[in-house]
C-alpha cells in the first residue's frame, strides 16, 4: 500500500467546478465609465438620515473595489456601499492615488467578493 497521493487529471476535472478560479489580485473592469453606487457614512453619532455619497467604482478585484469620489470622505469611518441591482457591502476606506479632479479610495469589504459576485459586476471577466 502506497502513502504517496497523486492527482490524477480526471479528479482535478470534477474537483473544478469547487474551486475558486479567480486570482485575487486580478483587477476587472465593470465597464468604459465605472459603475455609479451610493457610499453611506455609519456612525454612532449620526441619528438623521444619511442620504449617501455618491461613487464611481472603476476597478475591482476579489479584495476590494476602486473608488472615485468628488469630495474627500473620512476614512476613520465604518460604510456601507449600496450597488444598484446588487446588495449592500460593509466595510472600510484607504487612500488610494489621487486623480487631479477625484479623490480615489479603495473600499476593503468585510468578506471578499465571490467569484458569482465578480462575474456580475465584471464585463471582462
Amino acid at each position: 500500500m502506497s502513502l504517496i497521493k497523486v492527482q490524477s487529471e480526471a479528479l482535478k476535472k470534477i474537483m473544478m467546478p469547487f474551486t475558486s478560479v479567480t486570482n485575487p489580485d486580478l483587477e476587472y473592469s465593470p465597464g468604459k465609465d465605472g459603475m455609479a453606487a451610493r457610499l453611506h457614512k455609519c456612525s454612532l453619532e449620526c441619528e438623521g438620515f444619511d442620504v449617501g455619497e455618491k461613487v464611481c467604482i472603476s476597478r475591482l478585484n476579489k479584495r476590494c473595489l476602486f473608488l472615485k469620489a468628488a469630495s474627500p470622505l473620512e476614512l476613520k469611518a465604518s460604510y456601507e456601499l449600496v450597488l444598484q441591482g446588487f446588495y449592500v457591502l460593509d466595510g472600510y476606506l484607504t487612500p488610494s492615488e489621487r486623480d487631479s479632479t477625484e479623490y480615489c479610495y479603495q473600499f476593503h469589504s468585510d468578506t471578499w467578493l465571490t467569484d458569482e459576485q465578480i462575474m456580475k459586476l465584471a464585463i471582462d471577466f
